[in-house]
């Protein structure tokens, strides 16, 4: 086995991580596996290949849910610096 990375199998299939990202790669790995359990006991019967699409599609709008708030944060955070700093001149020239 590369010293510098391990295998890690998803659904029968063996992929490959580097050992700095191993740690979240197991992570990972068990939340498609949660998601994926509870996806297939509401399936009806789909196929695992629909299953685990639904599966990405919705971990993929949860991705863009918390890029939005992310985008949100940051124009608060700048918002707010942007306040501070005119105050700080106010003060400066007072």
């Amino acid at each position: 086995m590369d010293e510098a990375a391990e295998y890690i199998e998803v659904h029968g299939i063996r992929l490959k991580f580097p050992h700095k990202h191993l740690d979240r790669a197991r992570e990972a790995v068990q939340l498609l596996e949660e998601r994926y359990a509870k996806r297939a006991e509401r399936s009806g019967g789909m196929s695992e290949k629909v299953i685990l699409t639904t599966v990405a599609l919705g971990l993929a709008e949860e991705v863009l849910q918390l890029k939005d708030e992310i985008e949100s944060i940051n124009r608060s955070i700048q918002s707010s610096i942007e306040k501070i700093e005119k105050f700080e001149q106010i003060e400066q020239h007072s």
